[in-house]
């Protein structure tokens, strides 16, 4: 009798092919987008010795499509937040329940609504689980910044500045990373005050004008950014 042989090895499949048709349609612009500046970033690369990037063209002329509004976007919206945290802090401090109470502070509860707004505001700044030691560290981003909106707006525009605006890039991180410490402690004294302690009640007002200050310093310094690379009416915009 003969032996059976083996049944023949299958073929192996040939590599899969991503093909054009499963990249997203709202993908395909920016695909069209980036086939059509690689030439350009190319010669430029060329003309200029390679000191600059395809990828860094490419993300400077994303940037200049809006004239910068994206970068400026995050810190506006959090002023105007604060703003509308700032202005229930006053109704509370001015209703009737605080005019009647002894030490003249709203009750607890009236607290909750500006604690909601603040965090609202903060853009993910608020880090409920921070280390004290990393909100303590000076001179860089700590790590709960570099989770908030405000953070990485001021990244990203520092990043983009010449080296001879090295002081506004170095006070934008900074007051980004001072805009994560005044939210964190603002949430702090209203989050007591929400649970009873008249003694942090009574600091809020000042924590608040604190925040206030230094998100209208970080959006100052933003818009000044934005402006040496885009439109110097961009330094008015939104007030």
């Amino acid at each position: 009798m003969r032996a059976c042989a083996p049944p023949p090895a299958p073929p192996l499949p040939a590599p899969a092919r991503t093909p054009l048709g499963s990249i997203s349609r709202r993908c395909l612009p920016l695909v069209g987008l980036v086939l059509l500046a690689a030439p350009a970033a190319a010669a430029a690369d060329a003309a200029g010795g390679g000191g600059v990037s395809f990828l860094t063209s490419f993300l400077r002329s994303r940037r200049r499509a809006d004239g910068g509004q994206r970068l400026l976007a995050p810190v506006r919206i959090s002023r105007r937040r604060l703003r509308d945290a700032a202005d229930a802090l006053l109704d509370a401090v001015a209703s009737p329940a605080a005019t009647a109470s002894r030490d003249g502070l709203p009750p607890p509860k009236a607290y909750k609504r500006v604690l909601a707004t603040v965090r609202a505001a903060s853009l993910e700044c608020f880090t409920p689980d921070a280390l004290d030691g990393a909100l303590a560290l000076p001179g860089s981003l700590s790590p709960p910044g570099r989770n908030c909106a405000l953070g990485a707006a001021a990244r990203d525009v520092a990043a983009a500045l010449p080296p001879r605006d090295a002081p506004l890039a170095r006070a934008m991180l900074d007051t980004a990373d001072s805009a994560v410490r005044a939210f964190n402690l603002l949430d702090d004294v209203l989050d007591r005050a929400v649970e009873g302690d008249r003694r942090a009640a009574a600091t809020a007002p000042e924590a608040m004008e604190r925040a206030l200050d230094v998100v209208a310093s970080l959006e100052t310094l933003i818009a000044a950014g934005v402006a040496d690379e885009f439109e110097p009416q961009l330094m008015v915009q939104g007030q």
